[in-house]
């Protein structure tokens, strides 16, 4: 009975230690893209004071450009962090020591999912493909002058035994950006409503322009297809541009304006005549900033067949003193009846 109570104790005294585990999460990487951070992450069972990372990549598809400390270690402001970075061979190691000298005042505490660090990528590979971060030990040898390990070091100054357990994580490098495929209804004037048909439009950032101008626009629910209102431009075939945070692209001819019309005084084309339009005015002449308006007819509010101060000034007594009309198309959208030198919408 004694052997047996002694055998029981024994067991139970024994720290989980299979519990610990470095890991990577799988990831999607945009091709042609930089700066992609990637966390290397641990589970811990106990308080840690140092650790160590190693892991090998495909530095034909991938380059590490740079390491940085996640946010559970940064937080502690370790007195080591160091390491080296291979791109010609694809092998990275890190270590970090949270104390080096004096009494262990800073310590990781157990917890699952810690960001112990990051690894800086760049997508080099020219195609679609997957390539494996593979947290690998390299024991020492004769080629090998020092050993490259992943290892955890307890609150004592031990190495965690049995070592954490290495889960590695997979790179899906695909093209992220937006794609446009088709157009639907994309013709006619300004303020219509058309459909652009494509893929990756659910990806952060999203916007569109046409003709350079940004543009209203609803993502409908199944995520491959905008409904776009196109702006004030100019005629004929326009460019649209579908963005997203891994790029743009666009269409030369996305929609064509088969004649404009437009609301005279409204030079900020937000369908209504105010003090902002006069704003709108100013800047176009005076500092450059085009006008979103379709065509420049609509800023020659006195219908002089040219755009100037005047245009500015006969709005203001238009709404302060009252001594002044708005020539048609006004208040509702038209043709300009008064030919003129301007182009036309």
């Amino acid at each position: 009975m004694p052997a047996v109570f002694f055998s029981c104790f024994s067991c139970f005294s024994c720290p989980a230690w299979a519990t610990n585990r470095f890991f990577v999460n799988d990831q999607f990487l945009s091709l042609g893209s930089s700066g992609n951070r990637v966390p290397i992450l641990a589970d811990l069972d106990q308080e840690t004071l140092a650790f160590s990372v190693h892991l090998a990549f495909d530095s034909s598809l991938v380059q590490v450009m740079a390491m940085e400390l996640g946010l559970a270690v940064s937080a502690l402001s370790p007195e080591f962090s160091s390491g080296t970075i291979d791109n010609s061979s694809g092998d990275v190691t890190h270590g970090v020591i949270f104390v080096t000298s004096g009494p262990i005042t800073r310590k990781l505490s157990p917890g699952t999912g810690e960001e112990l660090l990051k690894l800086v990528v760049d997508v080099i590979a020219s195609s679609p493909s997957t390539t494996l971060l593979d947290l690998v030990n390299a024991p020492g040898s004769p080629t090998i002058a020092m050993p490259r390990l992943n290892v955890m070091t307890d609150s004592t100054g031990e190495s965690v035994n049995p070592p954490p357990t290495l889960t590695d994580g997979t790179l899906s490098l695909t093209d992220l950006g937006p794609r446009i495929t088709g157009f639907s209804m994309n013709g006619g004037l300004a303020g219509k409503d058309f459909l652009v048909t494509g893929g990756n439009f659910d990806r952060p950032g999203l916007s569109v322009a046409v003709c350079s101008q940004a543009a209203a626009f609803v993502l409908l629910p199944d995520l491959h297809t905008i409904k776009v209102t196109a702006p004030g431009c100019g005629s004929g075939p326009q460019e649209v541009r579908v963005c997203t945070a891994f790029g743009c692209a666009s269409d030369p001819k996305g929609f064509t304006y088969e004649g404009t019309l437009f609301i005279r005084g409204n030079a900020n084309n937000d369908s209504r005549v105010d003090l902002s339009d006069v704003i709108t005015i100013l800047q176009y002449l005076f500092a450059g900033v085009p006008p979103r308006a379709p065509c420049q007819d609509a800023l020659d509010t006195n219908d002089s067949g040219r755009v100037d101060l005047s245009d500015a000034i006969y709005l203001l007594s238009y709404f302060f003193q009252g001594a002044r009309i708005i020539a048609p198309p006004y208040p509702l959208p038209g043709e300009d009846p008064t030919p003129d030198a301007l182009p036309a919408c």
